[in-house]
This record gives C-alpha cells, structure tokens and sequence, in this order.
C-alpha cells in the first residue's frame, strides 16, 4: 500500500534580510565538515572568522546627522588568521542585543542601520546551512569617524545585492528603486548601468551612456545569462563625479523537477475507520534532493499542504524533519507533491510560482492484532498467588494473521513486562506468569515477522480478583452549589465501603486493594420496580456517563442507581452485592441541588485586638456581625432578615496549654455578638425554611482571631517601675526604650507609635535625655488606635563626680530622689565605714570626712525610700532599697 503526502520544502534565504547570502555562492564547494556530512567522505573543519568592526566616515554635520551602515560589511574577507568570516555553504544573522543572539529570537530584518552619536554593539550569528542552531554570537562594532582624512567617496553607504526568481525564459524585471538615494542622502543621483561578463569576469560593456541615467522608478529588465552589476554615481550640482557605489543583480535557479524523491515507513497505528498512521523519516527525502552537487548547499524547508473547511489549500511548516508523522485521516492524496520555495515565499524556477516535485509515501503496514487481547482472570482466591501459561493467549494473537490468509509459522509472539519491551523484543517473559490476589499485570505482546523487523503490539491483563464485590449504603444527598453540574463521582469512597472502618452487614467493607470502579444509573421506567435484576442486564438502566449528573436549583433528582465493580477492564469477577435479606443487587438514592447563598461579615478585617480605656483601665469590646443575603428582594432589615437564619457562634481558646471551645451565641435571629474575651470566633449559620422548602446549604465565616489589649513596656525597669542601671549624663539624663507586648511573649515596635509624659507621638521607641525621676510612657496602635500605659521612674546616678570647685560636679547626689522626703543616701568607704549619710535635698557629699579629702578612688552607697506616687498606685508605701557605687576623682 503506498500513499504520498503533500510537503513543502524550502530553499535557503537569500538577499540581505537574515541570511542574505546567495545560494550560489556556495554550489561546488566540497571542504565543509557541516554541509557536507550527507557525502561519504571526510571533510576539513570549517573556522568561522571573527567579523571587523565598521568604522564609516561621517556625512557633513550641515547635510545630515545620521547615517545608514550595511551590517553585511562586517563579514567581507577573511581575519586576521586568515579564516573566511562567511565560509561557503553559511548563512548569517544579525541581533541587537546578545540575549536575542544566544537565544536566536528577533534577528534584525533591516541590515541599514542608522548610527548617530556614540559607536552602538551589534552580534552576529554565523551557522552553516545544515545547522540553524549553530554558530556562536560575535560582537560587532558600528561606529562614525569624523577625521579630515575621509574623502567624499568614503562617506557613501554600501549597497546590497539583489536576488530574484527568474522566469521561465531566464529574464526578470528588478525593482532598484529600493536602491534609489540610498547611497547618500540629499544628492543628486544618476544610474549608469554596465555589465561585468558572467561572474563579473570579462570585459566591460557600457550599456547607458552617462547623458541618459536609468530611470530608478521603473522596473530594470535583462537578460539573466550575466550577473548585471548598477553602478549608482553621486554627482556635484554642476555635475562632477564625487563617488559611486556598486551592486549586483542575480537570477537564480535551483533544478530539483530532475529528481523523483521517495521515503520508506512503518505503519504505527490503524484508526478505527481503517486510515493508517506512520512516522517518516523525510531527512531521507533531503539527501534525496541535494544529490545533485549544484544543489547541496540548499536550505531546504519541508511543509505539510492541507485543504481547509473551505477547500483551500493550506502550508504548515514541518519543524522536525526527522519526525513526519503521517495521517492519512487528515491528509489523504493519490499523489502528493513537494513544493520549493525560496525564503518560504518565492519559488524559483516555475513560472506560475511552483514547482512540483513527486514524493512516493511506501507504507509497510504492521502485522494485524487485536487491541487489547482477552484478559486472563481468576476469581474468589484470597492471598494466594496465581500462575498463569501466558501461551494462552498465543492464538488469539495469530487470529488475525490467518484471517488474512498468512501463515503463523511465518510470525513470532513474545511476551513482556512494558511496551517499550515488547517495541523493542528484549526481556521476554516466562510462559509461567505469577501473579497475586487483586493484582492486575499488564503483559504485552509482540507479533513479529521471523527476521524481527516488522511488528505490532498488543496487550492484556493477567488479574486475580475477589468474588462478591459489594456496593455500601448510601442516603440522600445535598449538595451546595451554583451550577446545575453534580460530579457523582464524589460519592464513589462510600459506595465502596473503603470509608467505613467497622464491618456490619448495613456497611459491607470491600478490601482496599480490590482497584475498584463505581458507575451510576438512571432507570428509564419502572416495569422492573421490585426486581432484583442485574443492572448490567437490565435494558431499563441507563449509565450516567462521565458520572455528571444535571439538576435544576431547588430540586430533588430520580432515583439514582449505583453499583461498584472490580475495575472491568482488568478483572472479569463478579459482583455480587447484598443487603441484610442477601437480595438487593444495587443502591439508590437521591440528590438535592441547595441554593448557596453568600454573605457579608463584619468587620472585614479579621484581625482584631481589644482596646483598653488608659484613664479606667477598662476594656471594650468587639462586635462581630452577619449581614445576610435578602433572598426575595424583600427590602427588609438586616435585624428582619436575620430571624430566617440559625445562628451559632464558637468560640476557640487555649485552656491550661490545650485548645478549648465553648458557644457563645446561638439562635434565630442571632447574627451578631459582642466578643469580650481573646480567641478565635467564627458562626455557622443556614436558613430555616430554606428555597423552595429545601434548607440553603450552611456557611461558615472567617475566622476573627482577637488578642488582648496592648501592653506598653519599658526597657530595663524591674518590677517596681524604677531603672537604676541606666547611664545618667552629667545633665542627669538618659536613654529610655519602649516596647508593646502585643498579644505575645515578646516585645514588639513595628505598627506603634510611642510618647513620655506630655511629649508628642513618635514612631521611633527611643528616647533620649529623659531626666532622673518618675514618668509616664504610652505606646499607640497606628491602625487601631489602643493606647497603653504605663509609670517608670529613672533611678539613674552619676557614676564619677570631681571634687576641684570648680563649680561643676563638685559634689555626689542623686536627684531623682528628691520627690522622696524619707529617703536616706548612706556612703561607705571599701572598708565598709559610714563616712556620710546625705538626703537627696541636700547638695551632696563633697568627698571629705571629718573636715579631711578623701582620695581618689571607688565608694559604695546604699540608697533606702519608700514608694510614693502621685497617683493612686498599688505600690505605694513600699519600701525600697538599692545599692551601688562610684568614683571621686581629684
């Protein structure tokens, strides 16, 4: 059986677009490793040269700022290790930035680029032809030169050769108005055309004399036999040549109508409706095509042509030559053809702009088997392994074979484990097959020629199952939800009985290794009601496919039939299934499709701390409310509508370390609380007469988590408010941190404001030079506005004093003692000897005793008061005692 396909192929690009080089460039050249791997001899590496960088002569400033660059100059010529910058048989591309380049993602279209101001970096790609994913990214440099060296002619651009399909009879007609003021802005041009001989060898022949300029706005016709190079002169206003610029016009050919190319597959795979699938290999077809040794360097480009819904033929690139697939579903032809194109747009040699080339499509159908073979089951065995003769089914693998008149002795079957076995005819399986209870082995099967190169594969399953398989009770069912699509599917674990732990005739459990399959169904009427009749033989039953099932909002469903299997397509046991009298054969129930209703609760922040009044020291409270849907548009209240719905409200707290929950709220009507204490608070809530007489499926709000009131603290103090570690500047003035306890162990800053006495809110918790005595600090919620509070004194002392009259520090006190009128200062010297006992209302011990000074060195003080604030204060009246020391310096 042979076919053909319709394929497009190709030819390399040309022009200066990306990978404007002329194909014929290349023809006849034999010394490149990379193109010429199709042939069989070796060929020498090909060295990519680096490009040069462009350094054009600027136009005059008065004339224009900018100027164009062809980036195809980059690659004239060889380096400087003598390699080509663009060997034979190459391509190129240009990128703007060296992402794209790696990447081979947007390559520049345009080679004239403009350059202005500073040199801009632009990269190459150079790849061979038979490899567009070669070719390592170059930089190249583009930049001006103003030297007064650079003559007129300097200034000009180059110009780009032009390609074109020729006709049939080898003339065309080539646009060079694309060329016209391209080589310098704002001249005078005029074209003289002359040719060169073929390849530009030979001598020169004027064409148009000088007088009489080829008009640029015209289409230019010759002769194709010659390579025809225009010669653009700039001219002077009076006239006088100051510089001209060159390009070439080719016609090109590519001659592959003399080949007749053919390709060899293997069938994979036969449809239903008998068309054959098969994977080619068309790389085949390329060699085919560049036999010719004018034609190797070809740039060949396969397409797929398709007809349409409207019968129109249709090209889709083949990105992996090597990988065809074929589907004669999808395309189907008693001969199809290859097309040639050039840049996927021009053909090159048919007049009417195509060329057919025949493509023979060889099938070589597969060996024919069934798919899948008869499963090989055994039933009822509990825990005992099973050995099966695979050789069984040796028959069955031929059936087909010799129905087509051929003859088994001709073809081999094996058996295997995978299917990349079996493709492959590696690791054959025993004919003795072991296999275990509830298992299900997939083997498959090869059926292969003798010689092993044509085959086909099948399979089947080699399963030991249980007997009665059961289907579990199962009651009426509500389901919430806004379509009219129930997926039953989510019913299968009870009818399996695998979500049942206890084991009773009202729940039979199935084992959980048994692969089971549950399918649902509807009756179409009720002549069998009553009957214990198979559903699989009951003709009344329909299956419910795709388990999808369709009911209308507010609805109650038909009967719904539901019967669990042991998975049909690997096992073929029965499935038996009983109620408490052993004769109920399935299991019926119902659903209801509920209306969903949404709701809005309050506050949306779920979040929330409780705020404590700093003048009463009482705590507020926080309202957490429901605002329910109206239903019937009736208008009413949320109060009025609220008394439709049951209400409960939970409450979770922590309880001597362990999570505990208690109701605080429950009810009709009941759609808001006032929380009072830290926990997390949610409510669940359903309606009472429900749409159409059928209760609304319950909601459940977010969880409100609410901690306690914030807790202002300040650093360093100890239980008595007082900070007497501090350092006391010789102003007595120090450094004072604050921080929240928030709800947590640790303190916290971030999200606080903070302030001391009768200062102004910061957000900084630092604060300096707050002098010796008794305070009051406060710390702010920014988002929530709780306020704490909370009294300190600083019982700071100076660590040194000088006793030299100079009327600074000149004695040792501590003044923030002096709101304690009770309080006694004792100084003692290392030897423990009372030299002063002060009050802090005094001016301080001035460093004598007993009229003598004493020496430069340590003295330690105890320092004993009775608490007394100003405000009401728990701590009042208690008795407080510090010791320290510090240093007299002379």
């Amino acid at each position: 059986m042979w076919l053909s396909l319709f394929v497009l192929s190709g030819a390399l690009s040309v022009g200066a677009v990306v990978g404007g080089i002329n194909p014929y460039d290349y023809i006849g050249n034999k010394a490149i490793a990379e193109v010429a791997s199709e042939q069989e001899e070796p060929k020498p590496e090909v060295k990519v040269g680096k490009p040069h960088d462009l350094i054009k002569c600027a136009p005059p400033a008065t004339i224009t700022t900018t100027m164009q660059v062809l980036l195809r100059e980059a690659l004239d010529g060889k380096d400087a290790e003598g390699n080509e910058r663009l060997p034979k048989g190459y391509k190129y591309a240009f990128y703007a930035t060296e992402d794209n380049a790696k990447k081979n993602i947007a390559p520049i279209t345009n080679e004239y680029v403009d350059i202005a101001g500073e040199p801009k970096v632009y990269w190459v790609r150079v790849y061979s032809v038979l490899d567009v994913s070669s070719g390592v990214p170059m930089p190249v440099t583009i930049s001006k030169s103003t030297s007064e060296d650079c003559s007129f002619n300097d200034q000009l651009v180059s110009l780009s050769d032009m390609y074109q399909s020729g006709k049939a009879d080898g003339t065309m007609k080539f646009d060079i108005a694309t060329r016209f003021n391209t080589v310098y802005y704002g001249q005078n041009t005029k074209y003289i055309v002359r040719t060169k001989g073929i390849d530009g060898k030979g001598p020169i022949n004027i064409i148009d004399q000088p007088a009489q300029p080829l008009d640029p706005n015209t289409k230019f016709e010759y002769n194709g036999s010659n390579n025809e190079v225009i010669e653009i002169e700039v001219t002077s206003k009076d006239g006088q040549s100051i510089g001209t610029r060159e390009f070439s016009l080719h016609i090109e050919e590519v001659l592959l109508d003399q080949y007749t190319a053919k390709v060899e597959g293997l069938i994979d795979s036969t449809d239903e409706n008998g068309k054959n699938k098969g994977t080619f290999d068309l790389s085949v077809v390329k060699k085919q095509l560049r036999a010719n040794q004018d034609s190797i360097y070809l740039d060949l480009k396969f397409f797929e042509r398709v007809r349409n819904e409207k019968n129109i033929l249709i090209d889709t690139p083949i990105v992996d030559v090597t990988k065809y697939v074929y589907d004669e579903a999808k395309v189907s032809c008693k001969e199809c053809m290859v097309l040639v194109k050039v840049n996927d747009k021009k053909l090159m040699t048919d007049p009417k702009g195509e060329k057919d080339v025949t493509i023979n499509m060889i099938f070589t159908s597969r060996p024919p088997i069934k798919q899948p073979l008869t499963n090989l089951t055994r039933c009822g065995v509990a825990g005992e392994p099973q050995n099966f003769d695979l050789t069984i089914r040796d028959d069955e693998a031929y059936e087909l074979i010799e129905k087509e008149g051929k003859k088994k002795e001709d073809y081999v079957v094996t058996y295997h484990i995978s299917k990349t076995d079996a493709e492959k005819g590696v690791n054959l399986l025993k004919e003795n097959f072991v296999s275990q209870t509830s298992k299900a082995d997939k083997i498959w099967v090869r059926l292969s020629t003798k010689d092993g190169k044509n085959f086909n594969v099948s399979s089947f399953y080699v399963s030991v199952g249980y007997n009665n398989i059961r289907t579990n009770s199962i009651g009426n069912q509500l389901v919430c939800s806004t379509t009219d699509n129930v997926n039953l599917s989510g019913y299968d674990g009870i009818l399996k009985g695998q979500q049942i732990i206890e084991n009773n005739p009202d729940y039979p459990v199935n084992p959980l290794d048994a692969d089971l399959i549950v399918k649902y169904y509807t009756k179409v009427d009720e002549k069998n009601k009553g009957k214990n009749i198979p559903i699989e033989q009951d003709s009344d039953f329909k299956e419910i496919i795709d388990d999808v099932y369709k009911i209308k909002l507010g609805e109650i469903s038909e009967d719904i039939y539901a019967k669990v299997f042991q998975d049909p397509s690997k096992f073929d046991c029965p499935t038996d299934d009983f109620d408490k009298e052993g004769n109920v054969i399935y299991r019926k129930f119902n659903i209801t499709l509920n209306y969903k209703i949404t709701a809005k609760y309050l506050p949306e922040e779920t979040s929330l701390q409780f705020c404590e009044n700093i003048s009463t020291g009482k705590q507020d409270s926080k309202r957490l409310e429901v605002i329910v849907p109206d239903l019937y548009n009736t208008g009413k209240s949320n109060a009025e509508l609220a008394q439709d719905f049951n209400f409960k409200w939970t409450r979770w707290f922590k309880k001597d370390g362990k999570d505990a929950s208690e109701t605080v709220g429950s009810g009709e009507g009941k759609y808001f609380i006032d929380a009072t204490e830290i926990g997390e608070y949610y409510v669940t809530f359903n309606t009472i007469n429900g749409y159409n007489g059928i209760p609304t499926c319950g909601l459940t709000s977010p969880t409100w988590k609410i901690v306690g009131p914030p807790k202002a603290v300040v650093e360093g103090a100890d239980e008595t408010g007082m900070i007497n570690s501090m350092e006391v500047d010789e102003k007595g003035e120090t450094m004072v941190r604050l921080g929240v306890l928030d709800g947590g162990t640790s303190t916290v800053t971030d999200g606080y404001e903070f302030a001391i006495d009768n200062s102004a809110f910061q957000p900084s918790s630092q604060f300096y030079n707050v002098p010796i005595g008794e305070h009051v600090a406060y710390a702010r919620n920014i988002k929530t506005g709780c306020s704490a509070s909370i009294k300190f004194s600083v019982f700071g002392y100076p660590k040194y004093f000088t006793p030299n009259g100079d009327g600074y520090n000149d004695t040792w006190n501590i003044p923030g003692l002096k709101g304690h009128n009770e309080a006694r200062i004792y100084i003692y010297d290392k030897s423990g000897r009372l030299l002063k006992q002060l009050s802090p209302h005094t001016e301080g011990w001035d460093g004598t005793w007993n009229g003598k000074q004493m020496p430069s060195t340590d003295y330690w003080f105890t320092v004993e008061f009775v608490n007394d604030y100003k405000t009401p204060d728990e701590r009042n009246g208690r008795k407080v005692s510090y010791k320290g020391h510090f240093s007299l310096k002379r």
